[in-house]
């Protein structure tokens, strides 16, 4: 973590990024230009195997190579200063949390439904939460996506979570518990699909936050779904989905 007035610039600003957990606070200046060398320019030859090199990393540490390309805008004897905004969309800080609203949505057959998604800090998994009706039960479906995809991972994150029970819990309040084997696998995500009470129906219409808690062994933390999500605005959209 880097905190306010610290600078990191130059070479600083790519070992940053051989960080699993990167965080720079508001202040904090970030700063990329071309590289060269010491004494020159390194020449041509050089610079095509440094640049592949430097993707390669970038694209290790969850990095987007485009950093390579506003770096390469900058002469070496001046410094371009990213944004919060940048630092996080070319996921250099990769431990801000974007808070995202829930939306209402429909299927192509005209079900109604209402969902919210949101990347973990770290790994960058995605984790989303659905409310719809299925047999005219309400649902709530989660969707798990491993920070690498790929047909591996998500049989990994099935292993991982299969045997783990899910807790839902508003406002530091349990309102449910489900035993494991809930999980499927369903085209590049981990599912499960949870059936609602009233009782906790009631709780996400007048709850604060809620927290999807799955307590996944420290080993496999990449595949931990857990994370809280704002519950305003979700109460106008459950009526519209339960009536």
């Amino acid at each position: 973590m880097f905190a306010p007035e610290v600078v990191c610039a130059s070479a600083c600003a790519f070992a940053l990024i051989g960080g699993i957990n990167r965080h720079l606070e508001t202040g904090a200046r970030y700063g990329v230009h071309q590289f060269t060398g010491v004494r020159a320019n390194i020449g041509d030859t050089n610079t095509q195997i440094t640049v592949v090199l430097l993707a390669i990393y970038l694209e290790e540490m969850g990095v987007s190579r485009n950093l390579l390309d506003v770096a390469s805008l900058v002469s070496p004897d001046q410094l371009h200063w990213l944004s919060q905004d940048e630092m996080q969309r070319l996921r250099i800080d990769n431990m801000t949390v974007e808070k995202r609203e829930w939306t209402l949505n429909a299927l192509d057959e005209g079900t109604v439904f209402t969902s919210i998604v949101q990347k973990k800090p770290g790994p960058q998994s995605q984790v989303g939460l659905a409310v719809v009706k299925q047999s005219g039960r309400p649902v709530l479906v989660i969707t798990f996506v491993p920070g690498e995809p790929g047909f591996h991972e998500l049989q990994s994150a099935l292993k991982a979570l299969g045997t783990i029970p899910i807790r839902l819990v508003v406002d530091n309040k349990e309102i449910a518990e489900y035993p494991g084997g809930w999980w499927t696998t369903r085209k590049d995500a981990v599912i499960a699909e949870l059936p609602l009470s009233p009782q906790t129906i009631n709780a996400l219409r007048t709850g604060r936050v809620l927290s999807l808690k799955v307590p996944v062994a420290h080993a496999f933390e990449q595949y931990d779904p857990s994370l809280e999500f704002a519950l305003d605005g979700l109460a106008r959209f459950l009526s519209a989905v339960l009536k």
